[in-house]
């Protein structure tokens, strides 16, 4: 199989599986949840836990396809993907709910860097266009899921959402067993798991005392608080004031193609930005480039 087609069924890989992915996230998961009795602090538990999993599991998921190959942690991300989908409708209280959206959450955290990491060795002369064309990609997917997930619960219920999510999920996984990558070998034959590990923690300890990494990290970490709840209660509150489920899912698609379309215009300014200013970007200036990611 050659490199581009590699490429191009990865990239679909990528759109089903956040198409499956934001089907359940927005506007959906907020109102199940509610629907289910739970509280407004609960909701937002329940809509951050899967995140949760993506702050502990995303640093050491990298490291260990380097140990086990890329297709390894690929596989296992991809199934996570697909199947939690059909476990939601049979979800009948608030615990399981957010065990399960745990669960869910090792999709993004498993799948997202073993992704970037392939495309970086798929094309590793070019890795950056071929990495701005992953990512577009998957955002694709982010941008449609909220709204096809908020229409399908509104004229079917919640079942019919999940179910469909679970659907695109499964096309994923037929899509990437397609697949014949050939990543370089598993690391882990050349140095052993413990030199691996080490190598790991040493590259956060240096990307902990980087001030400038430390600043734009915690500048993006305060947009992901507003980000997150929105994502929580923008649904509750448009459903509110009068919107139905497939409209306020078309909130969401609005503010992703925003985001999409924004970010091409925006690196250039910013490019435009460090050649003319020496010092580093202030608070609101950062906020304004509006980034919504898809993990």
């Amino acid at each position: 199989m050659t490199t581009s087609r590699s490429f191009t069924l990865l990239c679909t890989v990528g759109v089903f599986c956040f198409i499956s992915y934001n089907m359940v996230r927005m506007p959906v998961l907020a109102l199940f949840a509610e629907s289910l009795g739970a509280s407004p602090e609960r909701i937002g538990l329940i809509v951050s836990v899967s995140t949760l999993t993506g702050v502990f599991l995303k640093l050491p998921s990298g490291a260990l396809s380097d140990i086990y190959g890329r297709r390894f942690l690929l596989q296992i991300g991809v199934v996570a993907f697909g199947l939690p989908p059909f476990l939601y409708p049979w979800v009948t209280d608030l615990d399981a709910l957010t065990a399960l959206r745990f669960f869910h959450g090792l999709a993004t955290a498993i799948f997202a860097p073993s992704a970037l990491a392939t495309v970086a060795d798929l094309y590793r002369e070019r890795r950056g266009a071929a990495l701005g064309t992953y990512t577009a990609s998957t955002q694709s997917g982010a941008l449609v899921g909220p709204f096809i997930g908020g229409y399908l619960i509104y004229v079917s219920g919640f079942s019919a959402g999940f179910v469909t999510a679970g659907l695109f999920g499964c096309i994923a996984i037929v899509i990437f067993y397609s697949l014949r990558l050939t990543p370089p070998p598993p690391r882990i034959q050349e140095k052993g798991m413990a030199p691996l590990m080490a190598e790991m923690w040493k590259g956060f300890r240096v990307v902990a005392k980087n001030r400038k990494v430390l600043i734009t990290s915690s500048t993006d970490a305060a947009k992901m608080i507003a980000n997150g709840a929105l994502m929580a209660f923008l649904p509750l509150y448009g459903v509110s004031a009068g919107l139905n489920p497939g409209e306020v899912g078309l909130l969401f698609t609005v503010q992703a193609l925003t985001s999409l379309v924004s970010k091409p215009i925006m690196g250039r300014v910013s490019r435009g930005w460090h050649r003319h200013r020496s010092h580093p970007p202030t608070g609101w200036e950062c906020h304004s480039v509006h980034d919504r990611s898809p993990t």
